[in-house]
C-alpha cells in the first residue's frame, strides 16, 4: 500500500498511477520478503474458534496499511485521490489472489506465485519491507 501511495504521491497523474501501482505489487513480490503464514486450517474449515486469533493478527496488517495511507494521503489534499488510487492498485493483486483461492483457480493461483520471493530469513524478510516502507512514507511526506 505504501509503495502505491508514493507512486501515487511521485505520478499524480490517475491513469498512470493505477498501472504503475498494480505492476509495482509484482516487482516488489520478487523482493525476498518476509510472508505472514496461512491461516491454520483456513481452506478446509473457514473461521473458527482455533484460527480466530491469528485471522486478527493477520487482519491488522492491512488495517493499519489502510489508515497510515489514508492519514499520508490527508498530508496531501491535492495528490488524495492518486495516492489512494495507488495504494488501493498497489495491494489489488492480493485481493484478486484471495478471490482466486477462494474460487480455486489453481492455474491462476501458479501464474501468480512465479512472481513472488518468500525470504529464506525471516528477519532479512522483514527488514527489507521495513526499509521500503520508510523510503515509501518519506516520499509520501515530502
Amino acid at each position: 500500500m505504501l509503495s502505491g501511495a508514493a507512486i501515487g504521491k511521485m505520478i499524480g497523474a490517475p491513469e498512470l498511477t493505477i498501472p504503475l501501482a498494480f505492476l509495482s505489487h509484482f516487482i516488489l513480490d520478487a523482493i525476498p520478503h518476509y510472508d505472514t503464514p496461512g491461516i491454520t486450517d483456513y481452506n478446509e474449515h473457514g473461521i473458527t474458534k482455533k484460527n480466530i486469533g491469528e485471522l486478527l493478527v493477520k487482519g491488522s496488517e492491512p488495517v493499519f496499511g489502510i489508515i497510515l495511507t489514508i492519514i499520508l494521503a490527508y498530508q496531501n489534499p491535492n495528490l488524495f485521490l492518486p495516492i489512494l488510487l495507488g495504494a488501493f492498485f498497489a495491494v489489488f493483486p492480493d485481493i484478486l489472489e484471495f478471490l482466486m483461492r477462494e474460487f480455486r483457480l489453481n492455474k491462476a493461483i501458479k501464474f501468480l506465485e512465479r512472481f513472488h520471493n518468500n525470504s529464506k530469513n525471516n528477519f532479512l524478510g522483514a527488514a527489507i519491507q521495513i526499509v521500503i516502507c520508510i523510503i515509501s512514507t518519506t516520499i509520501v511526506l515530502l
